[in-house]
């Protein structure tokens, strides 16, 4: 779901260049920005104790990414990377929180998209139950 690029230009958004495998954030950063893609792509993943990548989720452009983070004060539990050369609008936690404060429909759309990704990870989660339980019998 995308919020409206013109609001958050309005709010002191900034336009960043990342190259391809470039970082935007890494697991254990403290949450800073909002974050919405313009172009391209970016994955968020976990390294496991092998060293082994689990992606997350990959968000193309029109789609903002670590935003739940902002709301607790918790560090990232994953990293993102920019998949290709990528263009990602950064808001301040500050104004993203004061956009919220002064704006219903932004309100209502964080609400529809986070509530749209805990149920995309309820369904995940259940798949990877089921594939389990597969492997064990």
């Amino acid at each position: 779901m995308q919020i409206d690029t013109d609001l958050l230009i309005k709010w002191g958004a900034i336009a960043k260049k990342f190259k391809k495998g470039d970082y935007i954030f890494h697991e254990n950063d403290v949450p800073k920005f909002y974050y919405q893609i313009l172009e391209g792509t970016v994955k968020v993943f976990i390294t496991n104790i092998d060293g082994r990548e689990f992606t997350q989720s990959e968000f193309k452009a029109g789609c903002s990414f670590g935003e739940p983070l902002l709301f607790i004060n918790e560090n990232y539990p994953s990293s993102a990377v920019a998949c290709q050369d990528s263009i990602v609008l950064k808001l301040s936690k500050e104004k993203f929180l004061e956009i919220l404060d002064q704006n219903s429909d932004f309100q209502k759309r964080m609400i529809m998209l986070l509530s749209k990704r805990i149920y995309d990870k309820q369904l995940l989660h259940e798949k990877l139950l089921i594939i389990r339980q597969k492997l064990e019998l």
